[in-house]
């Protein structure tokens, strides 16, 4: 009976690297696929990530991240525009939406004109923020494992 016990515990232990490496190259896949169709949404919406408008000009740029907990690829879009229209007027906005890409749901958004004391919008799901730095805290565990 100790002969079966310790052929088992041995054929467990042996096992674990290779389901341990199996693992590792399937979340690898995962987060690799996730770049991907993060990279082309945002090729898609932004082109190169400069935009020139009636007002003025948008400048993007783009995060994404694969959350293993989640099971989801989070796709963050951050976006700077810098109204030039009006002479001796300037007036910008910053704003940044998380996406789930898979299901084109969207997790939370922020947005905030130059100036302004408080953001217009502040949320993460349910959840109002009243600041960018709140709003950042919040994203951490859709940004990270």
């Amino acid at each position: 009976m100790r002969v079966i016990c310790l052929a088992f515990a041995l054929a467990t232990i042996l096992a674990l690297p290779e389901a341990s490496a199996e693992l590792n190259k399937e979340q690898y896949e995962l987060q690799e696929r996730c770049g991907q169709a993060a990279a082309k949404r945002f090729k898609n919406d932004w082109g190169n990530g400069v935009t020139n408008t009636e007002d003025g000009q948008m400048i993007a740029t783009y995060q994404n991240h694969y959350n293993s907990m989640f099971n989801k690829c989070f796709y963050l879009e951050i976006a700077n525009s810098i109204a030039t229209a009006i002479p001796k007027q300037r007036n910008s906005s910053f704003s940044m939406t998380l996406l789930d890409l898979n299901e084109n749901k969207e997790w939370a958004h922020f947005f905030q004109s130059a100036g302004a004391v408080e953001p217009l919008f502040c949320y993460v799901g349910q959840r109002i923020c009243h600041s960018q730095d709140e709003w950042m805290e919040l994203i951490k565990p859709y940004m990270g494992d």
